[in-house]
Order: structure tokens, then C-alpha cells, then sequence
């Protein structure tokens, strides 16, 4: 792409994702030749994610690299037809997770496992609809979860979704409003979406792989609970007492001492003497 264009398309992106002062460093670390920082945009995702050169920049490179690399993202979406505002919408997320590294650090950057994750919206395969983010997946092989005892799944549902079967993977981004209505909106939108811009994929179901569609965590929220009815669209179908990923999400970070773990929100006073409640679990919705 050629470098005005790339430029005028990432000044608009950071406008709309919240991010305007990131513009005027991004220009001059694009007009310094000793940055080298199209080159390392350009290459940074080659290889497989064990390998990925950005796993070895500056985050604050990371950053910039994943803005170069939207902007020569969104022919893509153009050629497709797929509207600006998905095409923002998801690309926020580069802003969120920089804006949490400034909490953190004081400056804008990416983690390495930001730079990570981003790979899937740099690629033109995850997308944000409404309150969700759906990829485009393939059923995993399922002795990789299996192995060494760390989640059992489903016989019926070996038979139904076998290994390679596409499906549209959900994602939850931090802070979405898991309202039934926002999620029923997010669905549909989904439906059409991937209906419309990717008819070749023909996802057999929604699929979803989370902390928060652990049956046991039913035991420490009500029925009514946002939670509870959105882990309730989906039927199990693997399940693992690995707590890491919903202390993280629960409380930030896992604590040595009860007394150290936050208790502000109705969760954590829930969770913090039931953590046998907490896990992992993979669920589906079939199309």
C-alpha cells in the first residue's frame, strides 16, 4: 500500500478508536528511516505465534506495528464490502489494550500477548459485532485439550463436530454488556454478517471456550445474573477445574492470601471462599 494512503487511513483509525494523539509519534517514527518500522510492521506477524518477530519489539513498536498493519488490513474489509464502523469497531481493541498498558506503564504500548491476540483481527478473521467478537475457526483436534487429563469432552460431541468443522469462535471483550438483548443483538448481527461477507465458511455452530460457561459457577449468581443467562444459550460439551483464567478475570490476579483478594464487586464476594466453583468450560449453539 502505498505510504500517504496507509498514513490517511491509520490518522482516521485512531481518531475513531480514541487514540488521535498516537498519530503525530506513529508519523515520525514512519518518517525516521533508522526506526526501520515498516519493515518491522511489515514482517512482524510472519511465522507461527511461537515465532512472530513482534514478540521481540519495544511494545511501544508492537503498537505502532499493529496500526500499519490495520491500515493495510482495510482493503480487505473494502474489497469485501464489510462496513467502516465493523471494521473500527474491532480494530478498538488494539486502542483498548494500549490504553491499559498506559495505566500500567505510562505509556502507550502492547504486551507481547497483545501483539498475539491481535493477529487474528490483523488477519481479516475475528470481527466485533455489537457486544461480541466472532472468528472464523475450525474445531481444534480434541486430544490437545484432552491430553494429560486437563478437560474431557463430549462423545456425542466428537460425532457432531468433528475435528476441522467450521464454526464461529466468540470471544468476550473486556467491559461488554452481556444483557440478553445485547447479546441477542450480537447473534443476529453474526448470523447475517458471516452469512453475507464469508458464505464459504458454513459454520456449524456458535462456538464458545470461557470461564464464564462453567456449570459450577451457576452456584454463585443468580438466575437473573447476565452471566448465568448467557452461559445458559450455550450446551457444554468439555469442562476443566482450571481456575487461572477466571481468578484473572475475577480478580485481576491470582492472591497467596484470601485477605489480599479484592472484594468490591457481588462475584468476588461470592467466588473468594467458593473458588471450587470456578473453571473453564467449551460450549456450542448449533446453526
Amino acid at each position: 500500500m502505498e505510504k500517504t494512503m496507509q498514513m490517511e487511513i491509520i490518522k482516521k483509525l485512531t481518531a475513531g478508536i480514541g487514540m488521535p494523539d498516537v498519530f503525530s509519534s506513529l508519523q515520525k517514527a514512519v518518517d525516521d528511516p533508522r526506526t526501520q518500522i515498516m519493515r518491522k510492521a511489515a514482517y512482524g506477524w510472519d511465522g507461527g505465534p511461537e515465532d512472530f518477530p513482534v514478540r521481540r519489539y519495544h511494545p511501544k513498536t508492537r503498537l505502532y506495528c499493529a496500526l500499519l498493519h490495520a491500515a493495510d488490513t482495510y482493503p480487505f474489509y473494502k474489497e469485501k464490502g464489510i462496513p467502516y464502523t465493523v471494521y473500527c469497531d474491532t480494530m478498538e481493541d488494539i486502542a483498548r489494550r494500549a490504553v491499559l498498558y498506559r495505566k500500567q506503564n505510562g505509556e502507550y504500548g502492547l504486551t507481547m500477548d497483545d501483539a498475539i491476540w491481535l493477529r487474528h483481527h490483523l488477519g481479516g478473521k475475528l470481527f466485533r459485532l455489537g457486544q461480541l467478537q466472532f472468528q472464523l475457526f475450525s474445531m481444534f483436534p480434541y486430544p490437545v485439550l484432552e491430553e494429560g487429563g486437563y478437560m474431557h469432552f463430549a462423545e456425542n460431541a466428537k460425532t457432531l463436530l468433528p475435528e476441522g468443522t467450521p464454526l464461529l469462535n466468540i470471544h468476550i471483550p473486556a467491559k461488554s454488556i452481556l444483557t440478553p438483548d445485547e447479546c441477542d443483538r450480537s447473534f443476529i448481527q453474526a448470523k447475517e454478517f458471516f452469512s453475507r461477507f464469508f458464505p464459504e465458511h458454513h459454520a456449524k455452530a456458535f462456538f464458545c471456550f470461557s470461564w464464564l460457561l462453567y456449570p459450577d459457577m451457576r452456584r454463585l449468581l443468580p438466575d437473573t445474573s447476565n452471566i448465568v443467562q448467557f452461559a445458559g444459550r450455550f450446551s457444554i460439551i468439555g469442562k476443566s477445574t482450571d481456575q487461572s483464567e477466571a481468578l484473572r478475570r475475577i480478580y485481576g490476579k491470582r492472591f497467596r492470601k484470601n485477605a489480599d483478594y479484592p472484594c468490591r464487586t457481588a462475584l468476588q464476594k461470592a467466588a473468594l471462599h467458593r473458588k471450587n466453583c470456578l473453571g473453564v468450560a467449551c460450549g456450542i449453539i448449533m446453526l
